[in-house]
């Protein structure tokens, strides 16, 4: 019975993950490396998507600077 809770957790946050980011922006996230320009290749529309991509290479993913700095504009101006 706890292997079958121990499989059945991460199944669940992982599927639970995958549907949240499936609603995502066709260009949100960016995967970076030491041999890509800025900001990246920005293709991705999710973060799992993007990490995924990253597997196994020395890159990291981060949010669209388009979106980052458009959401601190609007934090400034309320």
């Amino acid at each position: 019975m706890g292997r079958r809770v121990f499989l059945v957790v991460p199944a669940t946050i992982f599927a639970l993950t995958a549907l949240a980011d499936a609603a995502g922006t066709p260009d949100r996230y960016c995967l970076q490396s030491s041999q890509s320009d800025y900001p990246g290749n920005c293709q991705f529309n999710s973060y799992f998507q993007c990490m995924n991509a990253a597997s196994g290479k020395d890159a990291q993913c981060r949010e669209n600077p388009k979106y980052e700095f458009a959401r601190k504009r609007s934090a400034l101006k309320h």
